[in-house]
């Protein structure tokens, strides 16, 4: 079951223009189930995205974090903070984000939120 206060920063993170949802888990986890089009940065390597570029230098990036239990995806918050970034949210688990997303209809490109019919749209559906 999903927990509302997750649910609920997931929904005020996925409103935010430019937001990035970044799934945390490991490549296994993320493998075996995961929210299409979200990308996955396991937490023990975020700071080297950073210093890859993969997550944006800017520091007011809306970042939108989310693993398994919410654990991990705190770890990388907090990693994130540490290094300057002020606009990163804790989504929880995977499936929180999903409900959030749902709720909005959203899906997801790119690591970022678009809208079900956009998506529809840009993969040639009506």
């Amino acid at each position: 079951m999903a927990s509302l206060s997750f649910v609920s920063t997931a929904w005020r993170a996925l409103q935010q223009p430019n937001v990035l949802a970044i799934d945390v888990r490991s490549a296994n986890e993320y493998n075996a189930q995961h929210i299409p089009g979200t990308l996955n940065i396991p937490h023990v390597h975020i700071t080297d995205a950073v210093s890859r570029n993969v997550i944006p230098s800017w520091r007011d990036v809306p970042l939108l974090l989310f693993c398994r239990s919410g654990n991990r995806s705190e770890m990388a918050a907090k990693t994130l903070r540490s290094m300057g970034y002020s606009n990163v949210y804790n989504g929880g688990t995977w499936r929180d984000v999903t409900e959030a997303a749902r709720a909005l209809s959203l899906q997801f490109q790119g690591g970022q939120p678009v809208r079900s019919a956009q998506v529809r749209t840009y993969y040639g559906y009506t």
